[in-house]
């Protein structure tokens, strides 16, 4: 399929039900369900361990979950981080502006600078700060501990629907641009994200740029999920980050989710010896009507 050309916004091998009903294709992805694993263990956010599990984890059972559970650091989920009001003005600020079609039946709003992970070249591009609408939520992220020092470079604003068969694919953020803490806020619908283990060349993801060394002896071929509830506050970092692959599946999307991610800048980006780094973190401190967006 690579070379076809489709509407829908995927592309390569990435499928979405518009590409399967007009080529008559099967979607064959691991990202559509749970990986095939030897065991999936859910985490629980109050004892910050995860379970074995064979459907979904009886949060009011903590601390007496059953089973032998592992641990992984670098992972901090912050529930109800939003209220109900403030979800609501936060969903209606990115309704408000206009998305564009991405891949695996995502819709995204991207606010950042232009970057070629693997030439690895850092552009301004149309860079111009962020829609005044985020500006109370990156103000509001620096009350979490481990985000005091957080300098927002990126806002990506992520929509997946079910009739569209979106998903993400496991993936790890980019270690060559992308600093270590990786935010995620969820504004509506509940779902998980699904961690498995990277085995592969440390060449993909600019992993190479980074030295970290897992702390934790967890098995190789496992699936754990991370609760994603709505009005939550997901970082990761560390082990989690670098470590572990991570992927939102076709089937834990069963209703509308909207979510915005948020990036920041690697440590050598944050010296200031990089004008192009330096450009972009003195943009990512204005805000702009929404309406000034396309403006020259």
């Amino acid at each position: 399929m690579a070379g076809t050309t489709r509407i829908c916004g995927c592309k390569g091998y990435r499928f979405c039900v518009e590409c399967e009903n007009a080529f008559a294709k099967e979607f064959v992805n691991l990202s559509t369900s749970l990986p095939p694993v030897d065991r999936v263990y859910e985490y629980c956010i109050k004892c910050k361990k995860a379970w074995p599990v064979e459907t979904t984890l009886d949060v009011s059972l903590c601390p007496s979950h059953s089973g032998t559970p592992v641990e992984i650091e670098g992972i901090h989920i912050q529930e109800s981080f939003l209220t109900d009001e403030e979800s609501r003005k936060l969903l209606k600020g990115c309704d408000s502006i206009e998305w564009s079609q991405s891949q695996s039946g995502r819709r995204k709003q991207n606010f950042g600078p232009k970057t070629n992970f693997k030439e690895k070249k850092l552009k301004i591009g149309n860079f111009k700060g962020f829609p005044t609408v985020f500006k109370w939520v990156h103000k509001k992220i620096k009350e979490v501990k481990i985000l005091e020092d957080y300098k927002v470079i990126e806002n990506c604003s992520l929509e997946y629907r079910p009739e569209t068969g979106a998903y993400i694919d496991k993936h790890i953020d980019d270690c060559w641009v992308w600093g270590e803490r990786i935010v995620t806020i969820n504004i509506l619908g509940d779902s998980y994200l699904t961690l498995t283990k990277y085995e592969g060349s440390h060449d993909k993801y600019n992993l190479k740029y980074v030295d970290f060394k897992s702390k934790h002896s967890v098995a190789n071929n496992v699936a754990i999920r991370l609760p994603m509830p709505v009005n939550s506050l997901m970082v990761l970092y560390g082990e989690a980050r670098y470590i572990w692959e991570h992927a939102v599946t076709r089937s834990d999307i069963n209703k509308r989710r909207v979510c915005i991610a948020l990036r920041e800048f690697t440590s050598w980006f944050l010296d200031g010896s990089n004008e192009v780094a330096n450009e972009v973190l003195r943009k990512a401190k204005e805000y702009y009507p929404i309406e000034q967006r396309f403006e020259a």
